[in-house]
């Protein structure tokens, strides 16, 4: 999880700055937002705390208001001018990382020009930057977070979770839709459906065995010999005596 360090000047945006530091600490968690009021042990020496911080943190979220780079000090000078003020230090230590640094303008505020940064800040105008507004400022973050890159632990294994089962489900469900698929369907008949189908099959089957006897009898008709009397008379009308004759005849029809 990445390590959130919220640099910001007390007395132009403290109540910005502690906001952005509730809802990232309840996005990313306790550990992994960095803010000096709160993250820093009472009785403890905070420019070694602040070392530490800045030698480890993954990126920076530079909180620039109204007037950021003209803030004066008690004596009336200008404080990023000052080479031992802590907004300035900690800027030069992320850019000299070369770490995520996010100008984050609040209030209506302006990216400040170069010619108002000291030479060691000065990298910070070519930082893209993003605008959080006080009227947009749920949907302003929800993008900022989007953006950066930024999840929640509870998020990534929600997610993860959600992919391990539906990876379960395809692989239950993919061979089921396969049988499904390949099987054929039941198809119901009736009582009458049944009988008429039997019969349809024994008259099918008869047609079968009885073609081939039929197309021989039809295609080749037998030859027969058969015998019959002719009877003739002589010149005065008596019957001669019968005469037997042969034939030969086709029986069946010829196609």
């Amino acid at each position: 999880m990445s390590t959130v360090f919220i640099n910001y000047r007390r007395e132009v945006c403290a109540g910005e700055a502690r906001a952005l530091f509730n809802d990232l600490r309840q996005r990313l968690g306790e550990d992994s937002v960095f803010m000096d009021v709160d993250s820093i042990a009472l009785g403890r020496d905070f420019r070694g705390a602040l070392q530490k911080t800045l030698a480890s943190c993954d990126l920076m979220l530079v909180l620039i208001g109204r007037n950021w780079a003209d803030a004066k000090d008690e004596k009336g000078r200008t404080r990023l001018e000052d080479p031992g003020d802590f907004v300035r230090l900690e800027i030069e230590a992320a850019l000299k990382r070369d770490i995520v640094v996010t100008p984050v303008l609040v209030q209506g505020a302006h990216m400040p020009a170069a010619e108002q940064l000291p030479s060691e800040m000065k990298d910070l105008v070519y930082r893209n930057g993003f605008e959080l507004s006080h009227s947009r400022w749920e949907s302003d973050f929800a993008e900022m977070i989007h953006r950066l890159n930024l999840g929640t632990p509870e998020a990534d294994g929600s997610m993860k979770q959600s992919a391990s089962l539906a990876a379960a489900l395809n692989a239950a469900i993919a061979p089921a839709a396969l049988r499904h698929r390949i099987q054929p369907r039941p198809i119901r008949v009736s009582r009458r459906q049944a009988l008429g189908l039997a019969a349809s099959a024994v008259v099918g089957t008869v047609a079968v065995i009885a073609a081939p006897a039929i197309k021989k009898l039809v295609s080749k008709p037998s030859l027969q010999t058969i015998s019959f009397e002719v009877a003739s008379v002589d010149e005065k009308g008596n019957r001669n005596p019968s005469n037997r004759n042969p034939r030969n005849i086709y029986c069946g029809r010829i196609h």
